[in-house]
């Protein structure tokens, strides 16, 4: 194409770093060791992912993460660090590009994850200014040691991106995740409530049949408020569980799937309920003050950013991919509560306990975990 014609056509024009395959199309590169290069198409989700740069110190580690290691036998690496937003068709060419960056902070080689605490504690190795550009780059010579990359835009903003990691030498590059894990019967190891178990059961056994169904389960949990943290003087616990949790609640108990659940198992199911419930409360309401009866303890909310926390908090991990499900399933406007927080616990207990099953019995399983998983939290 000539210029005269490319000018008529175009009006603006990105220069963006060619990646090393790009190499073998060029004959005088050919002579030229090319760089090595990691690349990973993503994108930022309000209330999961979106958490804004390193200044939004509270969600900032839920950006998607990026770890580089440098072996310690090598000298400095030179790498290239270059986050590129993807152009969506449906906008008008007019609107300006939103604003995109990335901050790398260097992390001690035992550190899995980088989480709030230690972006409060520590400041960034270097960080890419927000800027209203298609992709931002930058140059760096890391000496050995591991590297964690935020790529990050605006907070709560969605939008998909490609970030790309170029080497000059060997250096081990990979999208931080975690193992999709539940710790089973943790609740047992913090209960000292055997006598008040044993009461509840005779109580129990006096008003209802040996099996109950979900709607009698839910009638228990309203009569039992007390196990989720005593009523004040004067206050009844206010709303109250609902069916489905109740029949998630049920299907944790109920191996056979008959839709019933033993008198017996209700006491372990009531201290599981009280752990989850004390997890919740050490993580504190999105709006930093206590829990509000005005709308009852079901209804008390905190930030969507925080359920990775909260799975930890119980005993749990998720992979990314597990946590945006439980995110888009069970929080609205960047927000869980009390009722979508059980209901994923309840749902991720329930999908290892069906997949460990059925690994089980058949000889070849055609599901992996996380499958089983997913396939839970939308059921």
């Amino acid at each position: 194409m000539a210029v005269p014609e490319f000018l008529q056509r175009f009006s603006v024009i990105w220069l963006a770093h060619i990646s090393p395959d790009d190499w073998a199309l060029e004959p005088a590169l050919h002579s030229r060791s090319p760089w090595r290069a990691a690349l990973a198409l993503r994108q930022w989700r309000p209330g999961f992912n979106a958490g804004g740069p390193h200044r939004h110190i509270e969600t900032t580690a839920t950006n998607p993460q990026f770890r580089i290691r440098v072996p310690g036998a090598a000298a400095k690496a030179h790498v290239v660090v270059a986050v590129a937003q993807k152009y969506e068709c449906f906008r008008s060419r007019h609107d300006e590009e939103a604003e995109i960056g990335f901050t790398i902070y260097e992390v001690p080689p035992g550190m899995p994850r980088v989480t709030p605490q230690f972006v409060s504690e520590q400041m960034p190795l270097d960080f890419a200014p927000m800027q209203n550009v298609r992709e931002v780059a930058t140059f760096f010579a890391l000496p050995p040691g591991d590297f964690v990359v935020l790529p990050h835009s605006t907070q709560h903003r969605e939008g998909k991106f490609l970030v790309r990691i170029l080497a000059d030498q060997h250096a081990d590059v990979w999208e931080v995740n975690e193992d999709n894990v539940v710790i089973q019967n943790i609740a047992a190891e913090f209960i000292e409530e055997r006598s008040v178990d044993c009461r509840l059961l005779y109580r129990l056994r006096t008003r209802y049949p040996a099996e109950i169904d979900a709607s009698q389960l839910q009638s228990i949990l309203r009569m039992q408020g007390c196990t989720f943290g005593r009523t004040l003087r004067g206050l009844s616990p206010l709303g109250g569980p609902s069916l489905d949790l109740c029949r998630a609640l049920l299907a944790l108990r109920d191996p056979g799937l008959g839709g019933r659940l033993s008198i017996e198992h209700i006491p372990a199911l009531m201290s599981l309920l009280r752990f989850w419930k004390a997890a919740f409360r050490r993580c504190g309401p999105s709006s930093g003050g206590t829990l509000s009866f005005s709308r009852g303890t079901w209804g008390s909310r905190v930030s969507s950013y925080s359920l990775r926390g909260l799975l930890w908090a119980s005993g749990a991990t998720a992979s990314n991919k597990v946590l945006e499900a439980l995110v888009g399933r069970f929080c609205r406007n960047k927000q869980i509560t009390l009722e979508g927080y059980l209901m994923s616990m309840a749902r991720l207990h329930l999908a290892h306990e069906r997949y460990h099953s059925l690994d089980t019995k058949a000889k070849a399983n055609p599901l992996t975990l996380e499958e089983m998983i997913l396939m839970t939290i939308y059921s």
